[in-house]
């Protein structure tokens, strides 16, 4: 009899732990977190989600908009360390994600300090237009592969007068990484795919501000260009679609030579330069 009662005892004892653990289990089973989206200033609020621990948090299906700045992708940290994957991260407590902004453009001038600067360009202009004013010369960088597609941010290297059919200007020695850019081509045979560099757009304004022209050096064989790379690298070989290249490119200021599928570049700067103009064609 007592072996019968002990029995029952032990099932019991049993039946109510299996009862307990099993309750716990749908318990942590039930727990959700919220997800808290961070936007910034001046735009409008996601909702919050709410997500099983374990669970997945689902992207926004509209992409935010911002004025002035282009929306890049979800971050981790308000510094925009760790980018969010939504189809790999999961919610294990109550977590914020932040939207990374790029501005689109950033009129400030980059060095501004004359012991800053190098590279200094005494430019005649053949063919220029009486309504010029301003000559500015931007470096442009592009931000990378957001949602909505390709996108370009440019920062201005320097603004002078035009005066006396020319302009003389000189950009800064060091451009920091924030105003560079890394290669996302594919096919480019590049000797570091970490390098950043920038390209430079040398451009004519009239005296309401308006962007009215472009200027541009010309060599006997090629079109030529400023660009600036953080580091020296190379790019050489032809990519899948015919373009050739060939360049050996320093940290610093560098010229690049464009011709017809073909890319090459020199050092030093110091040649003569015929500069031309091209004004911007308006229809009304």
């Amino acid at each position: 009899m007592k072996k019968v009662v002990f029995n029952s005892l032990v099932v019991a004892v049993l039946t109510a732990l299996t009862t307990l653990i099993s309750c716990n289990k749908d318990e942590v089973s039930l727990r959700e977190f919220t997800v808290t989206f961070e936007l910034g200033d001046g735009v409008n609020a996601i909702s919050p989600q709410k997500i099983k621990e374990g669970g997945k948090a689902t992207k926004p299906e509209e992409i935010p908009t911002r004025s002035g700045y282009v929306f890049f992708a979800w971050y981790k940290e308000a510094d925009w360390i760790n980018e969010w994957k939504f189809d790999t991260d999961e919610v294990t407590a109550d977590v914020t994600i932040y939207a990374k902004w790029i501005e689109e453009n950033n009129d400030n001038e980059i060095g501004n300090h004359e012991s800053d600067r190098i590279l200094k360009i005494k430019a005649t202009v053949v063919n220029g237009d009486s309504d010029i004013d301003t000559v500015k010369a931007r470096i442009y960088s592009l931000i990378g592969f957001p949602d909505d597609g390709w996108h370009w941010t440019e920062f201005i290297l320097a603004a002078v007068k035009y005066e006396n059919s020319g302009f003389e200007m000189s950009f800064p020695a060091i451009v920091p990484d924030d105003f560079l850019w890394t290669n996302v081509t594919e096919g480019i045979p590049l000797s570091d795919f970490k390098a950043k560099w920038g390209r430079v757009s040398i451009e004519a304004y009239n005296s309401d501000g308006n962007h009215i022209g472009n200027f541009s050096l010309d060599g006997e064989k090629w079109s030529i260009e400023y660009m600036y790379s953080d580091r020296n690298f190379t790019e050489k070989g032809t990519t899948y679609f015919g373009f050739e290249f060939d360049c050996s490119y320093k940290k610093g200021w560098n010229i690049t030579y464009l011709g017809y599928w073909q890319r090459t570049t020199q050092k030093p700067l110091n040649e003569s330069f015929k500069w031309n103009y091209s004004a911007i064609a308006f229809c009304f």
